[in-house]
């Protein structure tokens, strides 16, 4: 072969060499990037969502002082998850932020001490194991992931409460003696305060009644209650608030019945009370005939809705015009729309 052939093919290899060469670092190169790219992305969602980390992390006892395992000062307040039905059966998860204390000390056990009105959790926080407690409102995180202050409405020995719609008006009745209630604003301050034996309200020992809460109407203008010192309460109240005049209206409760505040009528049944599983299997092989009722507060009617034989109804105001019963001529729940 020619020696000048020899070169081409030569100078042919080199030149393939270099291009090889070049292609290998310039992959190299991207792959590099890529990596970069990927890991900065990845840190970047981790900042972009920092709440994750906090929950998961969130200590589950206070912190002992003398630990190197301090808790950092933005991990020192608990997370706090509330789920709630509203009216059309749709659960609504809201977060709210309490104190870690608080947190470990008051939320379990929580079903009667809390309530959620209006983008506020109100809860009772219970100061000491002699009864002493205070009522609290919670705002919840707000989209730029601020959380406002709590604020303490209440102090003393708290057994129930009830807030009004938009959180205007909070019910109070005191755990030491239910004979008083008291009625504050959205700051705390003391609107009135009421007790049985001052109105005269007195069963037939002479005995003052307890108050028992019920609900605020939806334009919080009245606040509704019981009276009674049975298991079943023997009258109901109501208080305006616009002059914060009580009325009592006497009523004919039975075991079953529920109370709608804002129609002002109570649907209830005959059905006798069930005291252990003879006497219920007594009944269910009777004949006895149980009526489920409607009654109105205002005008005192009383009407019969429907009837079944050795079967109790439960009813439930499930809205402001539909009641929900077990079906009395078969199995599971019905519904009926009573009119205003």
């Amino acid at each position: 072969m020619d020696n000048s052939q020899d070169i081409k093919i030569d100078n042919y290899y080199k030149r393939n060499k270099k291009i090889i060469l070049l292609l290998g670092v310039f992959f190299a190169v991207i792959l590099v990037s890529i990596s970069f790219i990927v890991l900065s992305v990845r840190e970047k969602s981790k900042q972009k969502n920092p709440e994750a980390t906090q929950i998961e992390n969130q200590p589950k006892g206070n912190a002992d002082a003398g630990s190197s395992n301090k808790i950092p000062a933005s991990q020192k307040d608990a997370r706090l998850f509330m789920f709630f039905e509203d009216s059309n059966k749709l659960i609504d998860k809201q977060l709210f932020t309490l104190p870690n204390d608080f947190y470990n000390e008051n939320v379990a056990g929580i079903e009667n001490s809390i309530e959620y009105k209006n983008d506020n959790l109100y809860i009772i926080r219970r100061t000491d194991g002699l009864g002493a407690s205070e009522l609290w409102r919670y705002g919840k995180r707000d989209s730029f992931g601020r959380t406002p202050e709590g604020v303490r409405l209440y102090s003393g020995e708290i057994s129930k409460f009830s807030v009004s719609a938009k959180g205007k008006y909070i019910a109070i009745t005191t755990a030491s003696d239910k004979k008083q209630l008291i009625i504050i604003d959205q700051d705390g301050s003391i609107m009135k305060e009421y007790n049985t034996k001052d109105l005269e309200y007195l069963d037939e020992r002479g005995e003052p009644f307890w108050f028992d809460l019920w609900d605020w109407t939806v334009d919080e203008k009245e606040f509704w209650g019981t009276l009674g010192n049975k298991p079943i309460s023997e009258a109901v109240f109501k208080i305006s608030s616009s002059s914060w005049e009580i009325s009592k209206y006497n009523v004919p409760f039975d075991q079953e019945w529920d109370l709608n505040v804002n129609s002002k009528k109570i649907v209830y049944s005959d059905c006798p009370v069930i005291r252990d599983s003879d006497t219920s299997d007594t009944f269910r092989s009777s004949e006895t005939k149980v009526n489920l009722m409607i009654y109105d507060i205002i005008s005192s009617q009383n009407s019969t809705l429907e009837t079944a034989i050795a079967k109790c109804f439960n009813p439930k105001w499930i809205n402001g015009q539909v009641i929900e019963y077990n079906n009395p001529g078969g199995n599971g729940r019905t519904s009926k729309i009573i009119g205003q």
